[in-house]
């Protein structure tokens, strides 16, 4: 008797499933609610394909007026964004603002994040030299890049403004290029995990270059992965102002400088950040360090 009602159950669940109305399947897919889905469904004769178009248009078009309308508004809230490509030695990171630290934790806009920042580096890939290089991408810049739709960066951020409610801007970004002999590390800080593991998220993040000075075998437990991301992390934690000293410059106390090579080692204080670079044979040739809503010159 059992089995017999467990066989009708099972029918009943996957029956309903299949007979899903058209507004239940357009609200699924879309995520827009059931006030809007049901006008996109009568204004288009139940079409669901052509009521989710319909959707997608109003909410763009509410959203440029929503943008608009916010686009006063502080946005020192938000997410940094990094993507690398492995293959071609290339990254991009960028800075999505966003009103509140509310809707930076929420997962609609991590994804966003995620999104653009994939987009992002698919353009700087276009750019990409024979020398390592940091590229700087303006704000005007970045709202142009296309995605593979054909919509612009600010397509989309209108369109979320419009669904999500609070004003966004895509404030910053840089490309980053390395040839085959420069090693390119990065790192975010808190990691944030959206829905694509390949790009990293957090309110900090960092890109670094460094180059080995000897073909020797690094020190047990090292590898360049492993002290690339390390250097990284003390760039997000520290905050240096510079890789080395000037020359006329005075030397601080490892406590004290903001000199990366002076400064104690942020996972192992007992040594500075030269003493490990000299013990792996490792050179920094250059890093970026971007702190969501900070301010720059």
């Amino acid at each position: 008797m059992r089995n017999y009602f467990f066989v009708r159950s099972l029918g009943t669940t996957a029956k309903a499933g299949s007979n899903k109305s058209p507004l239940a399947i357009l609200r699924k897919k879309t995520g827009y609610s059931f006030s809007n889905c049901k006008k996109a469904l009568e204004v288009n004769e139940n079409n669901i394909e052509k009521a989710e178009q319909w959707l997608h248009a109003q909410a763009q078009e509410q959203g440029w007026a929503k943008a608009t309308k916010l686009q006063d508004r502080s946005t020192a809230q938000g997410l940094i964004g990094i993507a690398v490509n492995k293959e071609r030695n290339v990254a991009a990171m960028i800075e999505l603002n966003c009103e509140t630290d509310f809707v930076a934790r929420n997962a609609r806009f991590q994804d966003l994040v995620t999104t653009i920042t994939n987009h992002c580096l698919t353009e700087v890939m276009k750019r990409q030299t024979d020398r390592h290089m940091f590229l700087s991408l303006t704000e005007e810049e970045l709202k142009g890049f296309l995605a593979p739709d054909g919509s612009t960066l600010a397509d989309i951020i209108a369109l979320n403004i419009g669904q999500i409610g609070e004003n966004m801007k895509l404030r910053r970004g840089v490309g980053a290029f390395a040839n085959p002999s420069v090693h390119m590390s990065c790192y975010t800080h808190p990691t944030v995990t959206g829905f694509c593991p390949s790009v990293m998220t957090g309110k900090f993040g960092a890109l670094a270059f460094f180059k080995r000075t000897s073909e020797e075998a690094m020190p047990e437990n090292w590898t360049m992965d492993t002290l690339g991301r390390q250097i990284c992390q003390h760039i997000v934690g520290m905050n240096p102002s510079s890789i080395e000293r000037k020359p006329d410059e005075k030397q601080l106390s490892p406590e004290e400088s903001t000199v990366l090579l002076d400064q104690e080692f942020l996972v192992d204080p007992d040594v500075t950040v030269k003493e490990v670079l000299d013990a792996c044979s490792v050179n920094v040739l250059d890093y970026v360090r971007f702190q969501c809503g900070e301010k720059t010159d």
